[in-house]
């Protein structure tokens, strides 16, 4: 009985720290979207000044999700990421809207597919 519990607590803990991985990991998600949705709109309204500044701040925001998250998701992933959020500055820098809004597109593909493939769904477990 006494292995049981053992067991049973040590279960629990692991579904539990999964529980708060996988909300944290939402949580960047859904602020990472947000942001370039904001991003995409200011460079669409041509407001290149405030979108460099912003996308400044999404660089340097995700870098420090980045430190977080490497503990428990793939790195080619978050380099990935990392990559093209480091080229978004320049682009609004030098107004290449196309190029940007290209990059944005990939970096919300990139960040959504992260997000999925930590579901504990069937797919990824098996």
């Amino acid at each position: 009985m006494k292995r049981f519990v053992i067991a049973v607590v040590i279960m629990a803990a692991m579904l539990g720290s999964s529980g708060v991985v996988l909300y944290g990991l939402t949580q960047v998600k859904d602020e990472m979207i947000a942001s370039l949705d904001e991003l995409t709109q200011m460079v669409e309204d041509k407001e290149y000044d405030r979108a460099h500044e912003l996308s400044e701040q999404l660089f340097h925001r995700w870098d420090e999700e980045e430190n977080r998250l490497i503990r428990y998701v793939r790195h080619t992933d978050l380099d990935s990421i990392s990559s093209r959020m480091a080229r978004l500055p320049y682009l609004v820098k030098y107004k290449d809207p196309a190029e940007f809004l290209s990059e944005v597109s990939q970096i919300r593909y990139l960040i959504l597919h992260l997000w999925e493939s930590e579901l504990p769904l069937m797919r990824n477990i098996l």
